[in-house]
């Protein structure tokens, strides 16, 4: 017999969004569905628990199952609702998992135990709280990641457990309202859901099989544990165009790539380079190498990293482009995991280096330099037309093809610096070519934003 299923979702329309998918992915699975949630007009076709408590904590979702367990559901898997199945074959694994009794989970919280926790963020008065119950080594206690939980509670009495919880929940509460003044309670519910099953004695275990099958799991945040359950940003990957013409091309991709590393560190990376040798010398990414001389071909350096990347989503970047609104391509990217968007331009400026020169084809907003796209539907929307020559007028063409082929887009407010570089040879010519070219293909239309 499946499981209750049972999220927790409150606070913003992105949870909302995200919770959505995850109710609907276990109900289509055949799951009897639950939601713990204030906002109890919002998910029809689902069993709405009501959230009622006055101030939010995390500590309170451990509540909703306690409602389901009073309900007389015994088997219960609880997954936070900004969790993404990636993988659908997570449904035809969970079902042969054995779980013991008790509470099962995937991984340790915090590597720090609850008294080096304690220690290091000045719980010294949360400390004396839960002295009376004894507990004989806080070394010994280790928070537990609760984003994703089972509860098999068939041959064991919880009542205990619960009162424990419900206490040590309060007792956390008190410190963070009249010692820290926090206005937000309930940190570190992982150490709770341990001191508690410690105290009445309720099994609380890994269980491998179920930690392996997470692995088909992924965080829709920025970063996240990266142990067994993977950030958004894992689902991409960066790709960058490139050739040698020059120093100044060679010293801007090492510009780049620094930058975007620092700030995308779960993110895969994708080198594409066109020319008559290879000139990488840098380890930390993807490569792959086209031979080929002048003039370029953007499209085609752009379409052998797009073909090597096995992600869901690609993210292209000129080798001579800084997004300074680098989390844009986060942002981005969470709206076309709740397919919202298909492609994205995560800037609205462009300036050209060094004199800080807006750049406007035509007088517009430019439409090159960075892009986020659904690889699969740009590979399907014929990806780059690498019958364009050198740099230019390819990204117009691709961005009017898009459009016209019903793509879901959008531009965010943001900002890029094109970093300087002398220009490719026989600029003059191929930008003529391409321009006529571009006119041909668009009948003139060549601009749409």
């Amino acid at each position: 017999m499946k499981p209750a299923f049972l999220t927790f979702i409150y606070g913003d329309e992105t949870y909302v969004k995200f919770g959505s998918k995850l109710l609907s992915k276990f109900k289509e699975n055949g799951y009897e569905t639950f939601v713990y949630t204030e906002k109890k007009d919002q998910f029809n076709g689902h069993n709405v628990i009501s959230y009622e408590e006055s101030t939010f904590s995390y500590h309170h979702k451990i509540f909703a199952v306690e409602k389901l367990y009073d309900l007389g559901y015994k088997e219960i898997l609880l997954i936070d609702a900004d969790l993404i199945i990636n993988d659908d074959v997570f449904f035809n694994l969970l079902p042969a998992i054995k779980f013991e009794d008790g509470i099962s989970y995937t991984r340790n919280g915090l590597s720090k135990n609850l008294e080096e926790f304690i220690g290091d963020v000045n719980l010294n008065s949360y400390k004396e709280l839960i002295k009376k119950y004894n507990l004989e080594n806080l070394n010994l206690i280790k928070s537990v990641w609760e984003d994703i939980i089972y509860f098999n509670l068939n041959n064991i009495d919880c009542k205990k457990f619960f009162d424990y919880y419900h206490e040590l929940t309060d007792i956390k509460h008190e410190f963070d309202r009249d010692i820290r003044k926090s206005d937000r309670f309930g940190d570190q519910e992982g150490y709770t859901i341990v001191i508690a099953s410690k105290l009445s004695k309720t099994p609380i275990q890994i269980n491998k099989d179920f930690r392996k099958t997470s692995t088909n799991i992924i965080a829709s945040n920025y970063t996240y544990d990266n142990d067994i359950i993977k950030p958004i940003l894992s689902e991409l990957d960066i790709i960058i165009p490139y050739r040698k013409d020059s120093e100044e091309r060679k010293l801007n991709l090492l510009k780049v790539i620094d930058y975007y590393k620092k700030h995308f560190k779960d993110t895969n990376f994708i080198i594409s380079e066109q020319g008559t040798i290879s000139t990488i010398e840098i380890d930390g990414f993807d490569y792959t190498f086209r031979k080929k001389d002048l003039p370029h071909n953007q499209s085609q350096c752009i379409n052998d990293g797009v073909k090597l990347s096995k992600k869901k989503y690609v993210c292209v970047i000129d080798c001579d482009i800084i997004l300074l609104d680098y989390y844009n391509i986060y942002t981005s990217l969470k709206q076309m995991f709740m397919d919202e968007i298909d492609y994205c331009l995560p800037y609205t400026e462009c300036f050209d280096l060094p004199d800080f020169k807006i750049r406007e084809p035509w007088g517009k907003k430019c439409v090159g330099g960075i892009f986020i796209i659904n690889r699969e539907k740009f590979i399907g929307a014929g990806m780059n037309d690498e019958g364009f020559v050198g740099w230019g007028r390819e990204d117009d063409e691709r961005h009017h093809r898009l459009i016209n082929k019903g793509f879901r887009f959008k531009r965010m407010m943001g900002y890029i610096m094109h970093l300087f570089h002398p220009d490719q040879r026989d600029i003059g010519k191929t930008s003529e070519i391409n321009l006529d070219r571009l006119k041909e293909i668009t009948n003139d239309n060549s601009y749409i934003n």
